[in-house]
Formats: structure tokens, sequence, C-alpha cells
């Protein structure tokens, strides 16, 4: 996560959009989830005003950004005195590869807005979210299912969930069901693990099962064949689809149709064999 605050009272930082001479400080913030592999400072550093950030800061003009990158621990950065507002970026952590079709899990959500009501000396804990992590047993072999840092879910055949990044007002001690202090939270990416284990097999046998004598060989290869067309096509068209609505949305539900269509499709068909 990166944390940039505007050093002068009344100039706002870049492309924060507030005239000169508003009322109180605005810092801009950025925040955003690292990979597991990338390194973070962790040494504070003082600020032209009295803050400290478990990051690594520059300064660019007024603006002193300060990021964050995954270290699988929480991180806190203190407001500094005058600074009312921030401006926040959050991305989750992408989704982990699933490994019987090594196929990469989806990427984070980002969200933006402005947290307000800030005061001076306070702290906000910082959470950047990990990727999942893999090993025998607890996944199969090439699976990332191990579910990443702050909230990523756990599979076995699938690929596991990315962590959330969020910032709270509480450390992560406090239980969020006792109290929700999360400001502003992106959530993780995820792999379905529904389409990683346990279709493919009844899918195989039911094809074969289906096909007329004689014609196994065949059907079971033409099958395999639409599969694999449906496997290169059809991510392409659903973000481009993603990409054109700004929406997850459309996307969710020509999946849920083309669902039910071919529940419809195999239903018809087994009550014609009958």
């Amino acid at each position: 996560m990166t944390f940039s605050l505007s050093g002068a009272v009344g100039r706002p930082g870049p492309g924060t959009g507030h005239r000169a001479g508003s009322a109180g400080r605005r810092g801009r913030v950025l925040a955003v989830a690292a990979g597991v592999f990338c390194a973070a400072a962790v040494a504070p550093v003082a600020l032209s005003v009295p803050a400290h950030a478990q990051g690594t800061c520059t300064v660019s003009g007024p603006t002193t950004t300060c990021t964050f990158a995954f270290t699988g621990a929480e991180q806190t950065f203190t407001i500094p005195a005058g600074v009312t507002q921030v401006d926040v970026t959050a991305i989750g952590a992408a989704g982990g590869r699933e490994g019987v079709h090594n196929t990469s899990g989806g990427r984070g959500s980002q969200v933006s807005g402005t947290l307000t009501g800030l005061s001076g000396g306070q702290t906000l804990y910082v959470e950047v979210g990990g990727t999942p992590m893999g090993g025998f047993p607890a996944c199969i072999p090439g699976s990332q299912c191990v579910g990443g840092f702050n909230g990523g879910g756990t599979s076995h055949f699938g690929g596991g969930g990315g962590g959330a990044s969020d910032i709270r007002t509480q450390p992560r001690t406090t239980p969020l069901t006792t109290t929700d202090s999360r400001l502003i939270v992106a959530a993780g990416g995820v792999w379905l693990g529904f389409f990683g284990f346990g279709w493919y097999g009844p899918w195989v046998a039911y094809v074969t099962e289906a096909a007329p004598p004689g014609r196994t060989g065949f059907a079971l290869g033409l099958a395999m064949s639409v599969n694999q067309i449906a496997i290169v096509t059809v991510p392409p068209v659903l973000g481009l689809l993603v990409d054109l609505t700004g929406s997850f949305t459309p996307a969710l539900a020509l999946l849920s149709l083309l669902t039910v269509v071919a529940l419809a499709v195999t239903a018809e068909a087994e009550l014609r064999t009958r």
C-alpha cells in the first residue's frame, strides 16, 4: 500500500482536485496490494510533519508517498497533525493458480475512496492482502490452494482466494464480528473451485455413456475439442465484457445463463433416453 500526504496546508497533492485555500490538510493515499515476492521496507520514516509509517517513503514536491508492500503481517500508519482526510485506492491480491489445468486465479479488485473524519496522531492499521500459497498435502501438486493473508479462502484441488487489502481504525486482533472498523476494503481474487474439480470426471463419463454405440471415440474427441476451444475463447470474451460494462455483473450473469441452458439441455437429453 502507498500513502501519499500533502506537505502544505491548503495545497492539494497532484490529482486531488481540491482548490488551494481549502480548510484543513488533505492527504493523498494509494493503497496497493503487492505480491508475495515484493520486498517491503519496515523502518519508520519521519515526514515533514509528525508521522510514522511502516513503509518506504519518498517525497515529490508537497507530497510524501509511503509504499506498503505485502509482509504477511499488519502494518501501521500515523496521521500527521492537521490532516483530516485521505484519498485511497486499494487493490486486493490475486487468486491462486489451479494445478490441474494450470489456470491462473482472478485479479484482485480495485477500490477508490476518500477517508474522512481523521485526526492528527491517529493510527491507521494497514492490511495488504497476500496471494495464496501451495504445498503438499494441503494442495494437489501445482495448485496454490492455501488462501492468502487477510481473509483469502482455502481450497484443495483449485486455487485459493487472494487476501483482501483494507485500512482499519483498530488492529486485526479486534474481531470484525465485534467491531468492523474497516474504512475501505478491496477484495482479493478467486479461482472458482467448481471448475477445478468435481465436474471433469463426471462430464467425461456422461459423454461416453451418451455416445451412440461405436461412436464413443468420436463423441469424446468432439467434446474435448469444444471444451478446449471454450477454454481459449471464453475468458477473453468475458474480460472484454467486463471492460466494456465496467462491472462483473454482466459476465457472471452470462455464465449463469449458460449454466442454466446446459442443465436444461442435459435434462432434456436424459428424458429422451428413458
